[in-house]
């Protein structure tokens, strides 16, 4: 296995008549590759750059899910794994108004967006080329349509053994530290079995704790997973700055994403800790448990109504309109956004499992894949064995019946690992906890402070009506208080990105 740097770099490049000049790194390579040599498109999850002989190459792997930024023009290009390199290069004042009214409604941007209608998220299966001459981006992921013709049962034991097999295509972890984040749920727990079997056992299990108004079953079923296997098992506490750690997450996830800061304590862990390599269960969910799956949505996809079906995706307009000014409302409508997402629906359309495939290359590829790769691995690298292509091809053409009553993950687990059946998963059924009075009046003096006395070079959100009324509300109502973070997330992005838009 071919691994890369766990930092990120960058190229910056100018051409004025025939003089080119360059700043940054001339070649760099991110994230790990298996199978070296194998074919072009080399299994694992990377990018890389080269500039040699005045001829610069950009790469990204099939997936794409290493995330990395470009923009392109008349007299340069540029391409870095933070927005930020490119933000202080090119200007990219002008907002990308069917991008944003996307990612308001959903938490993430679809396709290639960002905020910036300059700067784009790099395709996957890609490769950008230049020299004097000019660029070109040329394509060659193909989205998954192959149908499998075997039953459900056949196919649950065929998805245990592929992903035994997958886990065991990594490497020998002697000269390795390696950790799990591990929760009560499927993904992080297979891998675990799928590393014992093959007597790969790492060195630690580690969970964060959620933040109220969740409950800590997630934590505790960890725990009893990891004490049954005899591995150490380490449990952070939860970041108790919303606000600040808000907006280091927004700037290591480069303004794309709007959640993740969690796992701020994670990163920090695994750093104190000197962890080489760490697993991550991305893309579990979406292929084999059937996330977002129901039985309306497939109705609407194979029936073709892709407007409805982009109206029930997209749900509720909720706060918008309230947290919005109205021109900022006006401007990121949702007629915007739905006449956005749809042609990145009808995209998935013949797929077996259309929903699971839209959810796989927009949601998890662009909201998911920043923490493993913007955020996890500051100091190690992580590896997906879920995106191990024989695993990916094999659950990406299971028809989506198999998935509509969330229990084919469960039952794969089962069957391959029988001794493990036993232990129990988290439910979701408890009920929800308070946080303490301290922290939610500690909240209101941070977000007060953050949001009428920090200043701002830009505005999108209706302080008076929407935000002052709410956190007059928290310290009244210890219930209301104990989610006001969540919904401040939104408010905190708007206003961090108003400030990055009309800064230059």
């Amino acid at each position: 296995m071919l691994k890369g740097t766990s930092k990120h770099e960058k190229f910056l490049l100018q051409q004025k008549g025939n003089e080119i000049s360059f700043i940054g790194e001339p070649s760099a390579f991110f994230g790990y590759k298996l199978g070296e040599g194998k074919s072009e498109n080399n299994d694992g999850v990377w990018a890389e750059w080269k500039w040699e002989n005045d001829y610069f190459e950009l790469k990204s792997s099939r997936y794409g899910f290493y995330p990395i930024f470009y923009y392109i023009e008349k007299d340069g290009l540029g391409v870095s794994p933070s927005i930020f390199d490119l933000i202080e290069q090119c200007s990219p004042t002008e907002l990308d108004d069917a991008a944003i009214a996307v990612f308001l409604r959903l938490g993430f941007y679809i396709g290639n967006d960002t905020p910036f209608k300059k700067i784009r998220s790099f395709p996957p299966g890609s490769k950008l080329s230049w020299d004097k001459n000019g660029y070109r981006v040329s394509n060659n992921i193909q989205v998954q349509n192959r149908k499998t013709s075997l039953s459900r049962e056949a196919a649950v034991k065929e998805y245990g053994r592929l992903f035994q097999s997958a886990i065991e295509k990594f490497f020998n972890q002697k000269d390795e530290t390696v950790a799990l984040p591990l929760s009560g749920g499927r993904d992080s727990r297979h891998i675990l079995f799928a590393l014992a079997r093959s007597n790969l056992i790492p060195d630690r299990c580690v969970t964060v704790r959620y933040m109220p108004p969740v409950p800590d079953e997630d934590t505790m079923i960890a725990s009893q997973v990891a004490r049954h296997l005899n591995i150490v098992h380490d449990i952070l506490m939860p970041p108790r700055k919303p606000i600040e750690d808000e907006l280091r997450k927004n700037m290591l996830t480069s303004l794309c994403v709007a959640q993740h800061a969690w796992q701020l304590p994670l990163r920090e862990y695994l750093k104190q800790h000197s962890f080489t390599i760490a697993y991550d269960g991305i893309g579990g969910g979406v292929l084999s448990v059937g996330a977002f799956l129901n039985h309306r949505r497939l109705d609407l996809y194979r029936a073709g109504k892709l407007k409805p079906l982009a109206e029930d995706i997209l749900g509720p307009e909720g706060y918008l309109p309230k947290l919005l000014l109205p021109p900022f409302y006006k401007k990121w409508n949702r007629e915007l956004a739905l006449s956005h997402l749809i042609p990145e629906l009808e995209k998935h359309s013949d797929s077996p499992n259309p929903v699971g495939q839209f959810y796989f290359w927009n949601r998890t590829r662009r909201a998911i894949a920043p923490s493993p790769w913007c955020i996890l691995n500051d100091s190690c690298h992580v590896l997906a064995p879920y995106l191990c292509e024989e695993v990916y091809d094999f659950l990406a053409g299971l028809p989506a019946s198999y998935f509509l009553e969330r229990n084919f993950h469960t039952d794969a687990i089962n069957a391959y690992y029988p001794e493990y059946a036993h232990l129990p998963y988290e439910t979701k059924t408890l009920p929800r906890r308070r946080d303490s009075r301290l922290n939610i009046a500690s909240f209101f003096f941070e977000a007060t402070r953050h949001f009428f006395f920090s200043g701002s070079s830009g505005n999108y959100i209706n302080n008076v009506s929407f935000l002052l009324p709410r956190l007059m509300m928290a310290l009244v109502n210890a219930e209301y208080g104990t989610g006001l973070p969540e919904t401040c997330k939104m408010p905190i992005y708007l206003k961090q990105l108003a400030n990055v838009a009309t800064a230059r």
